[in-house]
């Protein structure tokens, strides 16, 4: 079997099950949880980034260089994804009761605006 690095991704571990325990907070806490998610999965696509440049000055062929490369692009697209998210439920937040009527955007439940009360 393949020898990993446990240690390594253990906050990884960590880090996804504080979000998983609070993902069912208010929109507050969902959209810091996606501006966290924004860097961090940032951050993989960054190492990532560089594990490929460091395989490929290793000398390896495309066919494993480039599997490496798209997971790094993935990566970034889903951090941006992450940010637009952010965006969108920053959007929602900051519109006034005229533009939310306008608009084809539903209202929060006021348990999401006001921390579940």
């Amino acid at each position: 079997m393949d020898a990993r690095l446990p240690s390594v991704f253990e906050p990884l571990d960590q880090a996804a099950d504080a979000i998983i325990a609070q993902a069912r907070g208010d929109i507050h806490v969902k959209q810091q949880i996606l501006a966290s998610l924004e860097d961090g999965v940032g951050y993989l696509a960054n190492a990532v980034e560089v594990l490929t440049w460091n395989v490929f000055e290793a000398g390896y062929n495309p066919q494993i260089v480039e599997p490496i490369q798209q997971s790094s692009t993935a990566l970034r697209a889903s951090a941006r994804t992450c940010g637009e998210g952010w965006s969108a439920l920053h959007r929602l937040l900051n519109m006034t009761v005229g533009e939310l009527a306008a608009s084809q955007q539903r209202a929060p439940d006021h348990t999401e605006l006001n921390g579940g009360r």
